[in-house]
């Protein structure tokens, strides 16, 4: 299971976090309505793949540490 190492916020609402599968590669989350969902992944050669499933389980990360989850989990999906 994919685990948060570290978060910081970044400029306009923006977060910046680190996951242990990835460690050398930093993923910027943005706000979208009152989530946040991930904008852009400066990826690391050094680090494997990220997919589809990893993105969903970074997102329900961060949302869990900032206290969002619960309404992430309950929005409506559009995929």
């Amino acid at each position: 299971m994919l685990k948060l190492m570290s978060y910081g916020y970044w400029r306009k609402g923006q977060v910046r976090a680190i996951f242990d599968r990835f460690p050398d590669s930093t993923v910027t989350f943005r706000p979208i309505a009152s989530f946040y969902f991930v904008y852009m992944i400066d990826w690391s050669e050094r680090d494997l793949y990220v997919t589809r499933e990893d993105l969903a389980q970074m997102e329900t990360l961060m949302n869990d540490e900032l206290g969002l989850g619960d309404a992430y989990r309950k929005r409506k999906r559009f995929y």
